[in-house]
């Protein structure tokens, strides 16, 4: 049970050295490749401890790191688990208690607004409370079908007994907490992905029939509408670029396995007005 107590540390002393210079997921990967004592187990529930601490948001400022991160996972899990059963057992027979009763035991004054305190910035029919309290929860993980593997997919996941949802023709969704690389190929068989981003492809359907289209991807990250372009829209002449070089690394590997070879690969940082790079005209731009 002491484990607990180290993955504790372990998260406190990453999350102390993070300075939000990349993104988290990035740094994370890092540091366990620097510290390859970890297993896959450990490392997953690391992971856990930190994300749960970024889910109280701007909460919570007077705790320490490692008493925000307990009460991140008090709010996160809906269910007795072990390692609150050793963090804060006085927290975790009271696991299935609704939210805001959880959040009275934490702190008198806890409120959803200091998660998240932009309320004055969002939209008047917004529910803010369901929109915070949906921070706490682990989202869906959703899952973009690559075209000729929809009967691969959905017969290894019948193998696995994995359940999942529909969500449109080569779109599913499943449990957040399925290590889905451990199932299906991921970007050879199926693309994570978020849903709206998937649904980028809807707009394809406006663009004329033919082959070799110029696509851009002007801020193209790690890729995933470039890969369902090429997937949706088939012979084209993919350019792509990005002003985070550490990215499009990534994005490279990514295409590696997407089988994606022919490609213009650009370094651009398009905040400015001023480029000295220059490009040929474009059939449709893909810009988020």
């Amino acid at each position: 049970m002491r484990r607990y107590f180290s993955y504790l540390s372990s998260a406190v002393n990453i999350l102390e050295k993070y300075n939000g210079q990349e993104p988290f997921s990035l740094f994370i990967q890092s540091f366990f490749k620097q510290n390859k004592k970890m297993g896959s187990r450990d490392r997953k529930l690391v992971r856990h401890f930190c994300y749960s601490f970024f889910r109280l948001g701007k909460a919570l400022p007077s705790f320490s790191i490692d008493k925000k991160i307990i009460a991140g996972l008090f709010l996160t899990t809906n269910e007795p688990t072990e390692y609150l059963s050793v963090l804060a057992p006085e927290w975790n027979e009271k696991a299935k208690l609704p939210w805001l009763e959880k959040f009275k035991l934490i702190d008198e004054n806890l409120a959803v607004e200091q998660i998240f305190p932009f309320e004055n910035e969002c939209d008047k029919n917004l529910s803010v409370e369901t929109f915070v309290i949906s921070f706490l929860e682990q989202p869906d993980l959703f899952l973009r079908i690559r075209p000729g593997f929809e009967k691969t997919v959905k017969e290894k996941l019948g193998q696995e007994k994995i359940q999942y949802k529909m969500l449109r023709e080569h779109s599913i969704s499943i449990s957040g907490s399925i290590k889905i690389e451990n199932i299906l190929d991921v970007n050879k068989e199926i693309i994570i992905q978020d849903f709206s981003s998937q649904r980028i492809g809807d707009f394809f359907s406006y663009l004329p029939h033919q082959q070799h289209l110029r696509v851009w991807d002007c801020c193209a990250g790690s890729g995933g509408k470039s890969i369902l372009a090429k997937d949706l829209l088939g012979q084209i002449d993919l350019t792509v670029s990005d002003n985070r070089k550490n990215i499009l690394h990534n994005l490279q590997k990514r295409f590696l396995q997407a089988g994606i070879e022919k490609y213009n690969l650009r370094p651009v940082d398009l905040s400015g007005m001023n480029m000295s790079i220059r490009f040929k005209p474009f059939d449709f731009i893909i810009a988020d």
